[in-house]
């Protein structure tokens, strides 16, 4: 499997969660500013993470993340389950230099509300308990799941 890069628009542009998710070091300097043109960034029901939608007109600030390894794939798919999709854009990245990425956009399954989520404020409000609830998920991943050579 090759490495690939991923745009992140919600826990995952916060280095802490990254970390944990793809089992990887990951600083703040690694998680490169990029926008994605044609999307609407909204709160799933019930829940504080966010998906996105397409929407004409509108944009998505968020992260790249570039040269995911075999195993941070891996990590991140089952991090973020099926009830995503997941597709290649064009996201625009530092410099304003376009760059292929994979995104996970809003599953069918999925409903969003009609606020914007905003990364912020996720900080303030949810980042604490959210980290503590990823942090028994990533320990359940790695006691079930067979690391691959």
């Amino acid at each position: 499997m090759e490495r690939v890069t991923y745009f992140f628009y919600g826990t995952l542009m916060d280095p802490a969660v990254a970390s944990r998710v793809t089992g990887m070091a990951v600083t703040a300097a690694r998680l490169r500013t990029a926008t994605l043109e044609g999307y609407r960034r909204g709160r799933v029901v019930d829940q504080t993470y966010p998906a996105i939608t397409p929407l004409v007109d509108n944009r998505v600030e968020g992260r790249l993340f570039r040269n995911a390894p075999e195993e941070a794939q891996r990590r991140i798919a089952a991090y973020e389950e099926k009830t995503y999709i997941l597709k290649w854009e064009w996201v625009r990245g530092p410099g304003g230099i376009k760059t292929r990425a994979l995104v996970f956009m809003a599953g069918p399954a999925m409903k969003l509300t009609d606020e914007d989520w905003d990364f912020e404020d996720w900080c303030r409000q949810h980042r604490r308990p959210f980290l503590m609830t990823l942090d028994r998920w990533t320990k359940e991943f790695e006691r079930t799941t067979p690391v691959q050579a």
